[in-house]
Order: structure tokens, then sequence, then C-alpha cells
């Protein structure tokens, strides 16, 4: 009898072990597919937080119902386990398992900065600063920015206008370490495929002429001619005498209108007063504004001038150049 008990009492512990663990799995699985109870809209996840932590953490801030067995949940959903460091957007019908299945394959938050072809460095200083997504590092004073990045002097030119993606904590480093990388890879690649007899002797200075292309003109049709202007200037050693370069040597204060005094005031960049190329870029040239520089169209062309609706008149002699300057005058008038 004794022993009809004791076989009795096993069969009863056993189905009593059995519906515990099925009313574990079963709420196990209903907690993965509960709605959060949060209006939270982006969290972050340090690098290092484990499952644990973070599941203990949306508990504590009652994001949760309390959590299951956690050894319970990785052996249901073992996929949901190997959680990534990241920002990431929530939605109104996320539930831990959503969440966790993000968390999981990495869909990180991307956020986007655009440097703008033909930007200043004072003017990509300044959106930088005003972009409240990026941690701000860099210093004020814009000749030792070279300190956080792979080149020495003076910083403009020395970034890829280009769209970048960044996360939630980049800095403005961040951001601008892959602008440079970037203009690293171009600019070596446009120098190598350069053409013959150029009057450059290296890949800053295609990249100091880019630049001038750039300012020059918003036709990029024209780019390869004007190129072939400056280039066969430089071959005559004739001074460049572009504007765009009187212009950077006045910034950051510029005001808008070009003076003769500012074409006779000497400045670093002024090619009305110095002769060959200005010693460092005056913009951000685009990756067109590089290829026309090393691939001029030389056409005999050796002066040019706005013809009053966005592009060039093109001259060989300064006596055609100088009835374009006339004609030019003569319809702003």
């Amino acid at each position: 009898m004794r022993g009809k008990i004791v076989v009795v009492w096993a069969i009863l512990m056993v189905l009593s072990l059995s519906s515990w663990f099925y009313n574990q799995i079963e709420g196990a699985k209903a907690w993965l597919d509960q709605p959060l109870t949060t209006e939270v809209e982006r969290i972050a996840v340090a690098r290092g937080t484990s499952l644990n932590a973070l599941l203990d953490q949306w508990q504590g801030d009652g994001w949760v119902a309390p959590v299951p067995d956690l050894r319970l949940l990785r052996r249901l959903a073992p996929e949901l386990v190997a959680i990534r460091a990241g920002t990431y957007d929530l939605n109104s019908a996320d539930t831990p398992r959503t969440v966790l299945a993000r968390l999981v394959a990495g869909e990180t938050v991307v956020e986007f900065f655009t440097l703008v072809p033909g930007q200043h460095i004072w003017q990509l200083q300044s959106q930088l600063k005003n972009d409240p997504r990026l941690v701000q590092t860099l210093p004020d004073d814009l000749a030792e920015w070279d300190q956080s990045f792979a080149f020495d002097g003076w910083p403009e030119g020395q970034f890829l206008p280009d769209t970048y993606g960044f996360g939630p904590g980049d800095s403005d480093v961040d951001v601008l370490s892959r602008a440079h990388e970037a203009m690293s890879a171009v600019l070596e690649t446009q120098w190598l495929s350069r053409a013959k007899d150029l009057p450059l002797t290296s890949a800053a200075q295609a990249l100091v002429l880019a630049s001038i292309i750039e300012k020059e003109s918003g036709i990029q049709d024209e780019w390869r001619q004007i190129a072939g202007v400056f280039t066969l200037r430089l071959k005559k050693g004739m001074r460049l005498q572009t504007d765009p370069t009187v212009i950077y040597g006045l910034l950051p204060d510029f005001d808008g209108d070009i003076r003769r005094r500012d074409l006779r005031s000497p400045t670093r960049w002024n090619t009305y007063t110095i002769d060959g190329l200005p010693p460092t870029p005056i913009a951000m040239p685009s990756q067109d504004a590089l290829r026309a520089a090393v691939d001029p169209l030389e056409t005999g062309h050796l002066f040019f001038v706005a013809d009053g609706s966005g592009g060039h008149r093109f001259s060989k002699t300064l006596a055609e150049h100088n009835a374009n300057v006339d004609r030019y005058i003569r319809n702003r008038q």
C-alpha cells in the first residue's frame, strides 16, 4: 500500500512540475510579446551592457512586467540574446521581442551630416557648431584643427564634400575624420590619373586648383575649360588673377563687395599680387572639380569673364577679353 502511495505521489509531482513548467513557458512567451509601456522614443545601450542588466533596467523603469526566468528566456529565444550597443528608435507597437531583435540586428539610429561643395572652412565650422546632434570637440582656433587629423597646417579643402552617416554620441571629429579619409583617397586616385604635362608638381597643388575652379563657376560643364585657362597661365608664368582668391584673403569678414583696393592688397591667397597658386585651397572642392583640375581642356584661352547669365565668355587675347568685360558691364546697366 505504501508503495502505491509513493507512486501516486510521484505522478502528482511530475504533473505538478509539468504544469508549472508549461505555465512558465507560456508566461515567458506572453512576456516577449507584451507591448512596452513607455512613451520613450529612443534608447541608448552602452557598450558592455548585458541582457540581464538591460531587462532589469526596463523592469525598473516600468516598461515591462516582471522579467521571467532569464535561463528560460535564453532557451525560448536564443536569437535575442546577443544584443549590440548603440542607439535605437522605439515605436508604439514595440514589444520586448521586437526591440531585442532590433538590438541583435544592430539596427542603430543613423544621422546624416552633409558637407557642401564650395563651402569655406568658416562656414563648415559654423555648421558643425550649430548641429546639436554632434558632440563638440574641435577647438575654436582653426589653425589647431590639424591636431585632430592626419594633415599638417590649415584645414581648408581637407574634407570631401559628401553626406556622411553617424550615430548618436559621435563627435565633429568623427564625421570630419571620415570626410578627410575620403578626400585623401579621392585626391590620390585623381592625381594618379592626371593628364600629362600639367604645370602642377603635387596632388596638394591639384587640390588648390580644384578649389579655385569650384568657386569660379556654378556650371560644371565649364570647369575643364576654366582649368585649361589656369593651366595655360601657369605654363606661361602669368598670374592667375582670380577674384575668389581675393575674397578668401578677406574672410571671414568679407562684406560681399570686391573693391579695386582689395585687388591690390597683398594676402597669402590674392593671385593678383602673388605668382602661381595660393598656398592652400580656398574652399572644399568636389570630386568633379578635382577631376577638372587634373584633366584640363586647353583651348588656347587665357581669359574669361561672366556673361551675365551664370556662365562665362572665354577669350585668347587681352583685347577680346576687354571687349567681353565691356559687354558684361553694359548688360548690367
